[in-house]
C-alpha cells in the first residue's frame, strides 16, 4: 500500500476526521475509491489490534493488583489466627 496515503490517514484521524470526510478529500485530489476504501480499512485493522493489546494488558495488570490485595488479606488473616493460636496455647489453662 502507498504509505503517503496511510499516514494522511492515520494524522486525519488523529485531528479528529471522520473515515467520510478523509475519503472525501482524498477523492477529491483524484485518488481512486478502491485503495483509499483499502487504505482506510487497513489503518483501522492496525489501529483495532494496538487497542486490543492495551485492553489485554489492562485486564492482566487489574488480575495482578487484585491478586496482590487478595494475598494481602488472606495473609493479615492467616497471620492473625496465628497470632491467636499462641495466645492460647500460651495460657496454660
Amino acid at each position: 500500500m502507498y504509505q503517503p496515503l496511510l499516514d494522511y490517514i492515520k494524522k486525519a484521524r488523529a485531528a479528529g476526521m471522520k473515515d467520510d470526510q478523509i475519503r472525501q478529500e482524498l477523492l477529491k485530489v483524484n485518488w481512486k475509491k478502491e485503495p483509499v476504501d483499502e487504505a482506510l480499512k487497513g489503518v483501522g485493522e492496525v489501529s483495532n489490534k494496538k487497542n486490543n493489546i492495551k485492553i489485554i494488558a489492562f485486564v492482566i495488570l487489574a488480575f495482578l493488583v487484585v491478586g496482590v490485595i487478595a494475598f494481602a488479606f488472606w495473609y493479615k488473616e492467616f497471620d492473625l489466627i496465628n497470632k491467636i493460636l499462641k495466645i492460647i496455647t500460651n495460657l496454660n489453662i
